[in-house]
C-alpha cells in the first residue's frame, strides 16, 4: 500500500513538473515575440543592456529552470522504475542498479549545474530584476543534496553486489 501511495505522490510530481517544463519552454519560444516590450522596458531602466540582450538574459534563467527541472524529471521517471519493480517483488536487479547508479549521477549533475545556474541568476538580477518582479531567485541546495549523492552510489553499489551474489547462488543450486 505504501509503494502505492508513493508511486502516486512522485507521478503527481511528475505531471506538474512536466507541466511546468512545458510551460516554461513555450513561454521561451514567444519570449522573443514581446521583445519590444519586455526588452525596451528593460533596456530604459538605464541598466546597459539592449532590448535584445534582456531577452536573452530571460531566456538563459527560462532554460535553465527547464533544464533542473528535466533532470529532476529523470529522477522521479527512475525512482518510479524502481519502486515499479519493487512492487513486482524482485527490486534486486541489475536494472535497478543502473537506475540507482544514474540516480546518483543525475544528482550530482543536478546540483553541480544548480550552482552555476544560481551564479547566473545572480549575476543576470541585476539586469532583470524588474522582469521578475523583484523576487529573489535562491537556488540553495544545502548539504543534502551530497548526502543524497553519496547514499544513491553506496545504495547502488550495494544492489549491484546484491544482484552478483543472487545470481552466484542461483547458479549452485
Amino acid at each position: 500500500m505504501a509503494i502505492t501511495i508513493l508511486r502516486f505522490i512522485i507521478g503527481f510530481f511528475m505531471a506538474v513538473f512536466a507541466i511546468v517544463i512545458l510551460a516554461v519552454c513555450v513561454g521561451a519560444a514567444v519570449l522573443p515575440f514581446f521583445h519590444a516590450d519586455i526588452g525596451a522596458q528593460l533596456a530604459a531602466d538605464d541598466r546597459g543592456i539592449s532590448p535584445v540582450q534582456a531577452i536573452l538574459l530571460i531566456e538563459g534563467v527560462l532554460l535553465g529552470i527547464a533544464v533542473l527541472l528535466g533532470m529532476a524529471e529523470y529522477f522521479f521517471l527512475l525512482l518510479w522504475r524502481i519502486l515499479a519493480s519493487v512492487k513486482d517483488g524482485d527490486p534486486f536487479t541489475p536494472a535497478n542498479s543502473i537506475r540507482l547508479s544514474r540516480m546518483a549521477w543525475t544528482a550530482l549533475v543536478g546540483d553541480i549545474l544548480s550552482i552555476g545556474f544560481a551564479v547566473y541568476v545572480a549575476w543576470a538580477q541585476t539586469y532583470i530584476a524588474d522582469a521578475i518582479d523583484g523576487e529573489d531567485l535562491n537556488f540553495d541546495s544545502g548539504g543534502a543534496g551530497i548526502v543524497l549523492i553519496l547514499v544513491l552510489f553506496v545504495l547502488a553499489r550495494v544492489f549491484r553486489e546484491g544482484t552478483e551474489m543472487r545470481a552466484e547462488l542461483e547458479g549452485t543450486v
